[in-house]
């Protein structure tokens, strides 16, 4: 199998030119993340360091280019542009669809570009598609330039069982990565079930508007304890059935926050500090504040904003 040829290059050699990019897209990542924020964060999807996108970046530009006729290319501006011009498709389609799998299967935005000009549904924008054709152009260049781009010319068999070897690390790596991403989208709808119904309670019988910004802008002014004064003090002339029912969903609520199911979803959450979900918004909120060391503060939790909208979801 791994002497098929997919264009002018073995399927071997298409591997490896993934895992190196994969790889190496991750090393920027970090770098560029310890540069931002002063401390290594692992990014990307799986666990391991290796960032996929880069990896099917580089093979998509590599069988691009074998097919528009550009692996032995002599560097003029009508060339460098036909190549620029390529890379953008290729890897603004490739940022696309992966955006859009990852909302549909996990219902989660994983990166949203809505915020910048000439975007698509947040899925991608004009600004970082030019960003990964200029970057995917230059590295081609560079692989050009070293003739790295017309095969790896693998010793064998040595290669054969190390790619094996790494296919099966991979294969664990994601199956694991996407078993978490599974599991953090069942937790942020239990979470969410347990903030409303606690919401609904608390608001139905003492007139208190909970919203989750509220909330948050009086932990931040410290003026959290008159909010709470005023909530005891409706709390204490309440029937004890009502009592208990309130007290009920708060440790449901506040269990679910505390549990040690929050840590696991750590590495999510550094990777893409951008990522929501479609169907209840503010609750992935609620989970990054916690553990930020934010929401748990004065020992009280916030509330999430109530669902969007959304036709093709029942809440």
């Amino acid at each position: 199998m791994l002497d098929t040829m997919v264009g002018e290059y073995w399927l071997l050699d298409l591997v490896w030119y993934f895992v190196i990019s994969a790889f190496l897209g991750w090393l920027v990542e970090v770098v560029y993340q310890w540069i931002k924020v002063g401390h290594f964060v692992n990014r990307g999807f799986l666990l391991g360091p290796f960032c996929p996108i880069y990896g099917f970046g580089v093979v998509m530009i590599l069988l691009g280019t074998s097919f528009a006729g550009l692996v032995d290319m002599s560097l003029t501006f009508f060339l460098f542009f036909r190549l620029f011009v390529l890379v953008v498709f290729l890897s603004t389609l490739l940022e696309f669809v992966v955006g859009a799998l990852l909302m549909l299967f996990f219902g989660q935005r994983w990166w949203d570009y809505s915020h910048l000009r000439y975007n698509i549904k947040g899925f991608i924008s004009l600004r970082f598609s030019l960003y990964w054709g200029l970057g995917g152009s230059l590295f081609y260049l560079m692989l050009d330039g070293l003739a790295l781009n017309r095969g790896l010319f693998l010793p064998r068999p040595l290669f054969e069982y190390l790619t094996i070897g790494m296919l099966v690390y991979l294969v664990a790596d994601v199956t694991k990565s996407v078993d978490l991403a599974i599991r953090l989208r069942w937790f942020a709808s239990e979470l969410y079930e347990a903030a409303r119904d606690l919401k609904e309670r608390l608001e139905d019988v003492a007139e208190i508007d909970l919203d989750f910004l509220r909330v948050e802008a009086l932990i931040r002014k410290g003026q959290l304890n008159e909010f709470v004064d005023e909530f005891f003090e409706r709390f204490s002339k309440l029937a004890k059935e009502q009592r208990v029912l309130i007290s009920r969903a708060m440790v449901r609520y506040d269990a679910l926050l505390s549990s040690s199911r929050v840590l696991q979803f750590r590495h999510i959450f550094h990777a893409f500090p951008s990522i929501r979900d479609i169907r209840y918004a503010g609750i992935l909120d609620v989970l990054r504040e916690r553990m930020n060391g934010v929401v748990h503060r004065n020992g009280k939790s916030s509330w999430p904003e109530k669902p969007e909208d959304d036709p093709n979801e029942d809440v």
